[in-house]
């Protein structure tokens, strides 16, 4: 048996394509370029901005207060004299300064001292006669629901009048 011979294909096609498919190539080849330049645009960009944002967090880390180590704790008996001490800071001194002021005009405060931390209170004041100074001590101690041991501590004359001090316990 004789073998038949091949058939000649033509390529007329892919001639015929040639110039497409090249300018096909020449587009593709142009637009993966003009990518790539602007990925490598954004990148650079990209590199930019992070560098500038590390300055801002490291000026920004400079100028930040730095925090100061935590105070040790306190004990509970601590604890406990640290709370005391601010509830007799933080008593109700309008009320005190409304309740020493005198109502009778007679009797004229001329200081104050109070010691927060015990309660203790020392009132100067200038009367016209001893009489008056006692009948303010006497009003003073019928308030025992905020001072307590009311005692006038002494009494002197003097040419613009009698001069007293009371001493008294501030309970709040």
């Amino acid at each position: 048996m004789a073998m038949k011979p091949l058939p000649q294909l033509q390529w007329t096609l892919v001639r015929r394509l040639s110039r497409l498919l090249l300018a096909l190539l020449v587009v593709g080849a142009i637009v993966v370029g003009g990518l790539l330049y602007w990925k490598n645009r954004l990148d650079t960009e990209l590199a930019r901005r992070g560098q500038q944002l590390a300055q801002i967090q490291e000026l920004a880390a400079r100028m930040a207060p730095r925090r100061k180590p935590p105070l040790p704790a306190l004990s509970p008996a601590a604890a406990q004299q640290l709370g005391r001490q601010m509830a007799l800071l933080n008593r109700d001194w309008t009320r005190l300064s409304g309740l020493l002021a005198p109502h009778d005009h007679a009797v004229r405060l001329l200081g104050m001292d109070v010691d927060p931390a015990t309660g203790a209170v020392r009132i100067s004041g200038r009367v016209d006669s001893a009489t008056v100074a006692n009948t303010y001590a006497q009003a003073l101690s019928k308030r025992a629901d905020v001072l307590r041991q009311v005692r006038l501590l002494g009494l002197e004359r003097h040419a613009d009048g009698v001069r007293f001090e009371i001493g008294a316990q501030w309970i709040d």
